[in-house]
């Protein structure tokens, strides 16, 4: 290295240090000296408080929520001129409240991480704990189950341990919920137990059991869910709860409905009957919504009128969720549903789209919020940095001249790689960013086609009276919905290349056994908590869905009981799939290759374009063993 160059080296790292060093780094509010008298009197401090809050309250009532976070802001402005860090973060608390109602979820965020920010200099914990309880709720209807439960954890990290509070109760069955909307069953049982233990009330033991119900149904297993709501109704503290005993009745009707009992009819129709004349709005969609999935197979006039209650439901309270769910009856039910498929094409595609804009500006606010912190982070490094060279230079600048030359010169490189380095990882990322957009650009459009076929199967299966045809074209749904219910899961989560074997596997053997309906048919599923590749998951989803099909519909002919099971798992670098049932199994002198069955015909080219291997015993009803290598 010549001198001309290190001398460049040295002044060019130097001005490196300078430039790091003279960019201000946001300071976090601090504890306001309470030595120091406030010149505003506290009397006309909290008045003025007090003003702001009823006005942000009376526009709340009149869902003015507008003119509500104008007065928080206004509020913020007036508590930090005071310095008063306790109001400014009570006052973007509320902000965020009202953001979130708009709803502005993006934005209710951001607010919620500045205002726990300012909550933390003061060290308010039951501020702390509501913060992190509504941030929570934000991020699970922002589709961040993952974000919520850290969130919900950090709140916890704030409780005192050993010492029983609400803020446990509050935090653990919310992070229940959040493990639920992600499919973590076995945690979100756990949360909801830890919750349980700080439960101090029947009200708040029966919102915590209601939850620990709807986890088990969700997961299929009614028989446990049952045993809670009969449990829960049993108590007579719940006679207190009008609302909440019409829900669980409800509930428990539809849990003995997919268990296969049909009593269950009755006890849905008796909650709807208590809604009804408790004016419960949201309760009696649910049980119109209930009961017209009871009568789908039974009585489908009767299942039509539910279908269109909780359609006038939907559009009164004006919920585009509640209106999809309703259609989805209504076309297959009516003999004309054109319009009404129109319709849900339209709306769900609109919904879709806005919702995927939603979740890539939150995830794009998200990267560069931890860009940004990141970035605070080198430049508070550098500035120690700078500070330890500066004081170095001031007690030692004569004794070590030279090796703070070559200490500069290190330096130097050591920025150039650094900032080097640093474009590189942002170039990842942007390139990492921009390919999952267009893979879940390419999944919603996939999931849009599919449901439009879907669909119009439906709208075929009206014009065809005749039961061969209607069974073909619920085969034809059935594999579709394995397709589908791929896209679905995916288009829910960050990560879209992976499905949760457990999640995924339920949800396509509930879309099969409710196309069969025979209750005296058990489904034992034995499947890991693993995950699948996208591209795997589509032909294991497939021959599932053929194998419990063909079960359903040949191995059980003439018996009043019989058992199908499925079961996956990870085994040396493979899936392995071991189905099977206890029915009449494969007829004499059976040979695989010359069957004439399409659902065999379609396990067995699977299996084989997907690289795996097929063993097939008929001794005692049918088994398959299927495997396919992992990677």
């Amino acid at each position: 290295m010549n001198r001309n160059f290190l001398l460049f080296l040295v002044f060019f790292s130097f001005f490196l240090v300078e430039f790091h060093g003279y960019n201000a780094i946001p300071s976090h509010p601090t504890r306001p000296n309470t030595t120091k008298k406030n010149s505003v009197p506290q009397q006309e401090k909290d008045t003025l408080y007090n003003s702001y809050i009823n006005s942000m309250k009376a526009a709340s009532k009149k869902k003015e929520y507008g003119q509500a976070i104008a007065t928080a802001k206004k509020m913020f402005l007036y508590a930090q001129s005071l310095k008063d860090t306790i109001g400014m973060a009570q006052a973007r608390f509320r902000e965020a409240f009202y953001t979130a109602e708009l709803p502005n979820l993006i934005a209710a965020n951001s607010c919620y991480k500045e205002a726990i920010t300012y909550a933390v200099s003061v060290n308010d914990i039951d501020l702390l704990i509501s913060l992190h309880l509504n941030k929570a709720d934000v991020e699970r209807n922002l589709g961040d189950f993952f974000q919520a439960q850290q969130t919900v954890q950090k709140g916890l990290g704030y409780l005192e341990k050993g010492k029983d509070s609400l803020g446990h109760y509050k935090l653990y069955n919310t992070l229940g919920i959040a493990c639920n909307d992600a499919g973590e069953f076995a945690n979100a049982q756990k949360a909801y137990e830890n919750a349980l233990l700080y439960a101090t009330s029947f009200k708040q033991r029966a919102a915590l059991l209601n939850n620990m119900a709807v986890n088990h149904k969700e997961q299929q297993n009614y028989e446990e869910a049952i045993k809670i709501y009969e449990k829960l109704l049993a108590a007579t503290e719940l006679n207190a709860y009008p609302e909440t005993k019409a829900r669980i009745t409800d509930n428990l009707g539809y849990a003995l409905f997919k268990n296969g009992d049909n009593m269950g009819g009755e006890l849905m129709g008796q909650s709807l009957a208590e809604r009804v004349q408790l004016e419960d709005i949201s309760g009696q969609f649910a049980s119109n919504i209930h009961l017209a999935d009871f009568n789908l197979d039974k009585d489908q006039p009767k299942a039509l009128d539910h279908a269109n209650k909780a359609m006038q439901i939907a559009l009164k309270t004006k919920s585009p969720d509640w209106e999809l769910e309703a259609l989805q009856y209504i076309i297959r039910l009516k003999q004309d549903p054109a319009e009404e498929a129109n319709r849900y094409f339209l709306l769900n595609d609109s919904l879709n789209r806005a919702r995927e804009k939603l979740r890539n500006e939150y995830i794009s606010t998200k990267f560069l919020t931890e860009e940004k912190d990141k970035e605070n982070l080198t430049l508070k490094q550098e500035k120690a940095e700078q500070a330890l060279l500066t004081e170095k230079e001031k007690t030692q600048k004569w004794a070590i001249g030279a090796g703070f030359v070559v200490s500069l010169a290190g330096l130097a490189f050591f920025f150039m790689a650094y900032n080097k380095n640093k474009k590189q990882k942002e170039e990842i990322e942007k390139q990492k960013v921009l390919v999952e957009d267009l893979q879940r650009e390419l999944h919603h459009r996939l999931k849009n086609n599919l449901s439009f076929i879907d669909f119009f199967i439906s709208l075929a299966k009206g014009k065809f009276p005749d039961p061969s045809y209607r069974e073909k074209l619920d085969e034809l749904q059935n594999r579709i919905s394995s397709m589908f219910e791929v896209h679905k899961q995916l288009f829910k989560k960050e990560d879209v290349t992976n499905v949760n074997a457990i999640t995924y596997i339920s949800a396509l053997l509930e879309n099969v056994t409710k196309a069969y309906n025979r209750p005296n048919i058990t489904l034992e599923e034995n499947v890991a908590n693993i995950t699948l590749r996208a591209d795997i998951s589509f032909p294991i989803g497939l021959i599932i869905n053929e194998f419990v099909t063909n079960s359903y519909k040949y191995a059980f002919p003439n018996v009043d009981s019989g058992v199908i099971s499925i079961s996956l798992k990870e085994h040396n670098g493979k899936y392995i799939l071991i189905l099977t049932d206890n029915g009449k199994g494969p007829p004499a002198n059976f040979n695989i290759d010359k069957l004439d069955s399409f659902g065999m015909e379609t396990i067995k080219l699977l299996t084989m374009e997907y690289k795996g291997t097929f063993k097939l015993d008929g001794k005692n009803g049918l088994k398959m063993e299927i495997s396919f290598p992992k990677n």
